[in-house]
């Protein structure tokens, strides 16, 4: 951050304090320093700094440009400061045409990302390698304003004679530095520079705006991505089997935490931090724009949020088990799953689902490419993670993509991603599309019966030659991606009808999944029920949270056509009723409840006819139960108990 103290000097400008500078220059270069004092303070120390960094003063450009590989490269490690700078260059750009100024933004090395402004100073600009990619760190190209400002870390105007070496004397130039908005962390500099009659104490001032702006611009941004962070984390928690989290934001800095007070206190212990952090607190440091798991803090995991390959943000995650007893209480035959097993989150060991599990662990050991099929809110998506972390892929990304929200006009750019300026509105460096995110991971492609069909041809050949090409451009690049595609149509009947490829639907039926709707396996229903209750509890902090054993009955009175979507909401919904720790029979929807209603009067129907069959045929047999029993078809034992219940002596 700048000190409100520091005012920003304007440089002389006259022709007697040009030639006065450049005598100063000229003695100073021969080992005297008298005439320094009268130069600015700001410019002698950057000569001396410059001198010592052994800068040719002669030189007559900055050193050469880097290769457009390597300036890629470095605008995507800025994409931050560069995506800042576009609404600026977009309304500044026309004005400065005719101006003979040309507006540059560079990184925090002072290399020179993009430049807009007077095309024909922009030409001249080209002959000192004042253009893209050059670097004009003080370190590099002597005293000037990119490099000053840089070093000083405030804002500066340098002018004519003030720079250091020869090729820029002709030059005036004014930058100012960005800094983060949260941290202050200098990101880099805005630089107004043109032929030195241009100069004017607006261009400081118009430098010092631009950075200004660019700083609101990513203040902005950083409340935007801490909204998604947020939704992501209570999104996310309860799938962890987490209870204590902690959310960090692309820097490594504190976002916000969730869980029981002490198991965040143990959690932040772990990764090194004493006491309650800051919103600025870093407890990781990215690496090349991606995190790594804190190896070094025992008992914690790491899932980062990524968006294009952008990284967004990590969540730290101090498991349920990792070091103390959860204090929630199990709710009526719930067993405690292992977190062990790849497949725990498949919650339910009725007969209907042991073989759909046994088959998806079978099926997780290579890499082929799977189809699960079943009704919506089966848990296609919890399947399909399961699958990716039993399998050889599962230290690899886990990509999720739902089909029916990629737009056919960009369906294939977001797929297979696009060059640069594949098309109006594309991002300059181009964008690697979901099968690149995904490279030696899993691609879970949901909703896969509404993949564009001119769309699936596409994906075929990729799932056939292992390689992408992205829109606009001409490279293959190979891919090691295992496919996991879900939906809940009848992908057989799309392809007799010809709205879906008849090659991709054999392509990606290597390995079938069928999950069972939950009216088919009611017995399942207080295991399911135990866990969504778990991450109610988690994302609440309701940790005392438990069913009434009648709400189980009346659960398995109940059709469920929502699945398991639906008996998540209404545990949630009944969750957020309850006025305490019990969640009672009265808090059920009333579907659920008349549906319960109805079981029983069924039940009850159905008791009384089999009691008045029993008199009956005990009647028939003179009250002879070995006879009776026979008639009925039942064993005798069976026909003792039954009596018993209907009080038949």
């Amino acid at each position: 951050m700048i000190p409100a103290s520091i005012v920003p000097e304007i440089a002389p400008t006259s022709e007697v304090d040009i030639r006065s500078t450049i005598r100063a220059w000229e003695d100073f270069l021969s080992g005297k320093e008298e005439d320094l004092l009268k130069v600015r303070r700001v410019v002698s120390r950057s000569w001396r700094r410059s001198l010592a960094a052994g800068v040719d003063p002669s030189m007559m450009r900055a050193p050469r440009p880097a290769e457009s590989d390597a300036l890629w490269r470095q605008r995507r490690c800025a994409r931050l400061l560069v995506e800042a700078s576009r609404p600026i260059f977009g309304r500044l750009d026309p004005l400065l045409n005719n101006t003979q100024s040309i507006l540059l933004l560079a990184d925090a090395r002072g290399l020179v990302l993009d430049l807009i402004g007077d095309p024909h100073t922009r030409e001249l600009g080209r002959e000192a390698h004042i253009d893209s990619g050059a670097t004009w760190s003080e370190g590099n190209s002597g005293t000037n304003a990119i490099g000053t400002a840089l070093a000083d870390n405030v804002p500066v105007q340098i002018h004519a004679s003030e720079h250091f070496c020869a090729a820029v004397k002709s030059w005036t130039c004014a930058a100012a530095p960005v800094h983060d908005p949260l941290d202050g962390e200098l990101m880099g500099i805005f630089d107004i520079s043109g032929p030195r009659g241009t100069v004017h104490p607006l261009c400081l001032a118009l430098a010092m705006s631009a950075a200004g702006e660019a700083r609101a611009v990513l203040a902005q941004r950083y409340a935007l991505e801490e909204y998604h962070l947020s939704a992501w984390l209570e999104g996310r928690m309860a799938l962890s089997g987490a209870d204590a989290v902690v959310l960090l934001d692309r820097k490594g800095r504190f976002v916000r935490a969730l869980g029981p007070t002490t198991r965040v206190r143990e959690l932040m212990r772990r990764v090194g931090q004493d006491g309650a952090p800051t919103r600025q607190a870093k407890l990781l440091e990215p690496q090349g724009g991606a995190f790594r798991a804190p190896f070094w803090a025992p008992g914690v995991e790491m899932e980062t949020l990524e968006d294009g390959g952008d990284c967004l943000g990590a969540m730290l995650v101090l498991p349920a088990d990792g070091g103390g007893a959860r204090a929630s209480r199990p709710s009526p035959a719930a067993a405690t799953p292992d977190r062990s097993d790849p497949f725990w989150q498949i919650a339910g060991r009725s007969a209907a689902m042991q073989p759909v599990v046994a088959r998806a662990r079978q099926i997780a050991r290579i890499a082929a490419p799977v189809l699960i099929l079943g009704e919506t809110g089966t848990g296609k998506e919890v399947m399909a993670r399961a699958i990716h972390a039993a399998s050889p892929q599962a230290r690899g990304p886990f990509v999720a993509v739902n089909c029916a929200t990629l737009s056919r006009e960009l369906a294939a750019s977001e797929l297979f991603g696009y060059a640069p300026g594949a098309f109006t509105g594309a991002r300059w460096e181009g964008r690697a599309g979901f099968f690149e995110l995904a490279d030696q991971g899993t691609l879970f492609l949901d909703q896969l019966g509404d993949m564009p069909l001119d769309v699936q041809g596409h994906f075929l050949r990729v799932l056939e030659q292992g390689s992408v090409q992205r829109v606009g451009g001409g490279d293959e690049r190979t891919v090691g991606v295992r496919v996991i595609a879900a939906t809940n149509v009848q992908l057989k009947a799309a392809v007799d009808a010809a709205s879906f490829r008849a090659g991709l639907f054999f392509r990606l039926n290597v390995g079938q999944i069928t999950l069972i709707p939950l009216r088919e396996r009611r017995n399942d229903l207080p295991e399911l029920a135990e866990a969504l209750l778990e991450r109610i509890r988690l994302r609440y902090h309701m940790p005392g949270l438990a069913l009434d054993a009648p709400i189980i009955a009346a659960f398995r009175a109940y059709d469920w056509p929502g699945n398991i979507r639906e008996l998540a909401n209404v545990l949630e919904g009944m969750a957020a009723l309850s006025e305490g720790e019990e969640l009672t029979i009265d808090l059920l929807p009333p579907a659920l409840a008349e549906a319960a209603g109805a079981r029983a009067d069924n039940l009850s129907t159905l008791r009384m006819s089999e009691r008045e069959l029993i008199l009956r045929c005990l009647g028939d047999n003179s009250g002879n139960r070995t006879q009776t029993a026979r008639q009925l078809g039942v064993a005798k034992s069976t026909l003792y108990d039954k009596m018993k219940l209907y009080r038949i002596s």
